[in-house]
């Protein structure tokens, strides 16, 4: 009995502990809060939390909030602080999941919102050259990344092509300077960009509806998701300024 006894308080210190070091650490936050338009203000910002004992401490990052304290009590974790711009009090509570706090936000805007924070693993400084295979295998390493593929663009050519890791965990096959990548929100800074220079062409309008021949929504209507079809008729309205921004693919 004594012995089942002391592992049961052994597994109890060992959960708690758990959950100390799972909060402590560099954390990034992420909420949509609403700002009278139908999407709302996307809100960042990053956390680096402290805890001792079941008490935490912490300073924010990318908006004017201050941490005047907190606790963590199992999963359960409550931060309080004050906005430094207009002294309001805010308070964060959420449920850790893992490398996830998912909050609910008081004070942030006029009405609570959810805010998703997810751990950021911070990196040892390393300095060298795109070259040093045995550097980049070691950042792969570290930021849990499979495999790569870096291009030195001088005078708008491409001048060296370096290829490390692996293009598939399974099968180990190895990244290649012609293993295609996707791009994914990448591309959206090049599409802004030939569109701003169509735009100074004077070829369309920024605030020119994608689809000519379909009517502008309401002025209350919402913006619906964009669904993948080449039917016209199934794609929303959607204006070149938002087209160039993330909200315009924020579903609904």
């Amino acid at each position: 009995m004594k012995k089942l006894l002391s592992l049961m308080l052994l597994a109890l210190i060992t959960q708690h502990v758990q959950t100390q070091n799972g909060v402590a650490g560099y954390w990034r936050a992420v909420s949509v809060v609403p700002d009278g338009t139908p999407d709302g203000a996307v809100l960042q910002f990053t956390m680096d939390l402290m805890v001792e004992g079941t008490s935490i401490t912490g300073t924010v990052a990318g908006v004017p909030i201050t941490i005047s304290g907190g606790r963590v009590e199992g999963t359960l974790v409550t931060l309080t602080g004050v906005n430094s711009d207009n002294k309001q009090p805010i308070s964060l509570t959420g449920e850790l999941s893992g490398s996830e706090i998912v909050f609910r936000a008081v004070g942030l805007a006029p009405e609570p919102v959810r805010l998703v924070a997810r751990r950021v693993t911070r990196l040892e400084t390393l300095t060298g050259s795109v070259s040093d295979a045995a550097l980049i295998l070691q950042l792969l390493k570290q930021t849990n990344v499979p495999g790569v593929s870096i291009a030195v663009i001088k005078d708008f050519k491409v001048a060296r092509v370096f290829a490390y890791g692996v293009a598939d965990s399974e099968t180990r096959a190895p990244v290649t300077t012609r293993t295609m990548f996707q791009a994914g929100s990448i591309s959206k800074t090049v599409a802004a960009m030939a569109s701003l220079k169509a735009v100074q062409e004077k070829r369309f309008r920024l605030d020119q509806g994608s689809f000519p021949n379909r009517p502008p929504p309401d002025s209350g209507q919402r913006q619906r998701t964009w669904r993948r079809s080449r039917s016209r008729s199934s794609l929303p309205y959607a204006v070149v300024r938002r087209a160039c921004s993330h909200p315009l693919w924020r579903g609904r």
